[in-house]
């Protein structure tokens, strides 16, 4: 992944729970009042909480019909709730700590929604279902001191907004001190108001939104996304484009755009960084995504991930049992802190996964293989160039380290790279090449601190 200096190892899985009973379509890590980190996740019929390392089926009786093609989404409720909505079924809660989700809505009214969000206090759903009537543009909220009533009133500010113009479906809803609204063509922003309007809502970008529904990933006031022609970030006034001349033609090129809706975004938050899940032309796995494209926002490079996933999600650590704790000590007595210090309670944040075996998994195993290679270089330029060695700048003394080199003649030749060689007890990588053009490849095995470049030693051999 990309780093301060360079590159530093990316970790894999460390799978820590059972299995869903299938493809995960949606997970969320949260924090109750008390402290403690709760977990939940759905499949296309099941709504599941985290018990233990036990993935426990706590739908409601009959269970739920989600589409392929689309999520659950999860978002705070009021009080110490987590609320669930997909487009097929009835909104759905659960207070943390509690064993069975239910109905949210007691109102009349009782809408389904593809998007949900929290904004200050209100949840609010886009893209909804009332009465089997879908309005694909439409934003809700309901009664500001209960989220159960949705029926329309003044006096509640319970309400809703159509968004006007061609920006087509709500893809996705972003929270906090106001709302970030993405539609397929246009962004939308909602601010807070009261009585009597409630909401204002304020078209910022028209002919770009969000291509991609779960792609849209916010950090802070920033929300990362992938538009039609690249991705961007919008920092609540305007997008800025990341990977223009970087990575869009790349991505596209190897993107099987059959299984868009498979496309996952995730924020890596102790690395700073925002990862994009999704699935190649070169799958083999029934569409599951078997790629990941990282953006480091501090140093704005990009690096790639040969991992095959099915959901990509920011969670927080879970806090000790008495059981657990006896991985720290074997005696009570012994340990640094208190029982009741909030060290022992989690909640600090991590990057997790579930496998293409529906379970959970976190990015804390032994570091990936990595491969870098150079971009092609004329050393000498117009002449041939003698490679006699290359010096792989990796820190790390668990590394092993090996490098080879590739080289062309003419601009429209393919390149040819030779075998990869073991690095000596020099620092070098002893190889004999002599072209025009050259670039290396290194291989590092085992885990390394930083990557930071390459050196080559050779000279120039003249126009022959």
């Amino acid at each position: 992944m990309p780093h301060q200096n360079g590159y530093k190892e990316f970790p894999g899985l460390t799978t820590v729970s059972s299995a869903l009973s299938g493809f995960c379509q949606g997970a969320v890590s949260a924090l109750a009042k008390d402290g403690t980190t709760n977990y939940y996740a759905g499949d296309a019929t099941k709504l599941y909480r985290l018990d233990a390392t036990t993935w426990t089926d706590s739908s409601k009786a009959g269970g739920y019909a989600c589409p392929a093609d689309d999520s659950w989404e999860f978002a705070r409720g009021q009080g110490d709730t987590i609320i669930a909505v997909n487009i097929a079924d009835a909104m759905q809660k659960i207070t943390m700590g509690g064993t069975a989700f239910s109905d949210l809505a007691t109102s009349t009214l009782t809408p389904k929604a593809r998007h949900i969000a929290t904004v200050r206090q209100f949840p609010v759903i886009g893209n909804v279902d009332e009465g089997g009537t879908l309005y694909p543009n439409r934003v809700r909220w309901p009664n500001i001191d209960d989220d159960a009533d949705w029926d329309q009133d003044a006096a509640s500010q319970a309400d809703y907004q159509d968004l006007d113009g061609p920006g087509g479906w709500i893809q996705k809803i972003v929270g906090g001190e106001y709302g970030v609204i993405f539609q397929e063509k246009a962004i939308w922003r909602m601010q807070y108001e009261g009585t009597p309007t409630v909401w204002r809502f304020d078209e910022v970008e028209r002919n770009r939104g969000a291509w991609a529904k779960n792609s849209v990933v916010r950090y802070g006031r920033f929300v990362f996304y992938l538009a039609e022609d690249g991705f961007y970030v919008f920092d609540g006034v305007q997008s800025t484009p990341i990977g223009a001349n970087k990575v869009d033609l790349f991505f596209f090129n190897e993107l099987d755009e059959t299984y868009k809706a498979r496309i996952q975004g995730a924020l890596d938050l102790r690395n700073r960084n925002i990862v994009w899940a999704y699935t190649t032309t070169d799958s083999a796995g029934n569409g599951d995504p078997d790629k990941m494209l990282i953006y480091n926002w501090p140093t704005q490079k990009w690096s790639t991930v040969d991992l095959d996933t099915e959901h990509l999600f920011s969670t927080l650590t879970e806090g000790y049992t008495l059981d657990t704790l006896d991985n720290v000590s074997s005696s009570v007595d012994a340990l640094v802190f208190s029982l009741d210090s909030r060290v022992w309670t989690g909640g600090n944040p991590q990057f997790s996964a579930f496998n293409r075996s529906h379970v959970m998994a976190h990015f804390t195993a032994t570091a990936l293989d990595a491969v870098f290679e150079t971009g092609e270089r004329e050393n000498a330029p117009g002449q041939f160039f003698k490679t006699n060695s290359v010096r792989p700048l990796v820190n790390g003394t668990s590394a092993t380290i090996t490098a080879r080199v590739g080289s062309r003649t003419i601009q429209n030749e393919a390149v040819s790279f030779g075998s990869y060689v073991a690095i000596n007890s020099n620092g070098e990588v002893p190889i004999r090449n002599h072209d025009r053009y050259h670039k290396v490849g290194v291989k590092i095995t085992g885990g390394f601190d930083e990557a930071i470049g390459v050196e080559m030693e050779g000279s120039p051999q003249g126009w022959q």
